[in-house]
């Protein structure tokens, strides 16, 4: 009797945990970015713009991440979930750096929130993507 007992509350506890991942997840809990999945080359071109190609490790979709984004030269491109985004022009209201979370909605959707507010992503594909150089 006293193995079932054990197993039960072991069970109970196992279930207990997971519906706290699933609560902190759905409740706006951030996670650190996930390590990068390799090493890629990066590429000085003639014109003095740098080539990449992503090395963003797979991400959870619907999880929100802590990142930190230099907003100097623009805002992106951003390498995430295996691929780079952007949303064009950096809002007024950013600063440099902006500091906030980043989150895949779908195979080609993202978003960014900081300060409160939330801009969409423009997904740009895997790279290469070459970066012009910034004053």
């Amino acid at each position: 009797m006293r193995g079932r007992e054990t197993q039960r509350r072991y069970s109970a506890t196992g279930l207990a945990l997971v519906g706290l991942l699933v609560m902190s997840l759905s409740t706006g809990c951030t996670a650190p970015l996930p390590a990068p999945a390799g090493s890629t080359p990066v590429v000085q071109l003639a014109n003095g713009a740098i080539r990449l190609w992503s090395d963003s490790a797979a991400v959870e979709p619907g999880v929100k991440y802590q990142v930190t984004i230099g907003t100097h030269c623009g805002f992106g491109p951003i390498d995430f979930a295996g691929g780079f985004w952007t949303s064009g022009s950096v809002p007024e209201w950013m600063g440099d750096p902006a500091a906030g979370t980043i989150r895949l909605i779908g195979v080609e959707e993202a978003e960014f929130t900081s300060q409160g507010r939330t801009i969409p992503l423009e997904f740009l594909g895997p790279g290469p993507i070459d970066i012009p150089p910034c004053d």
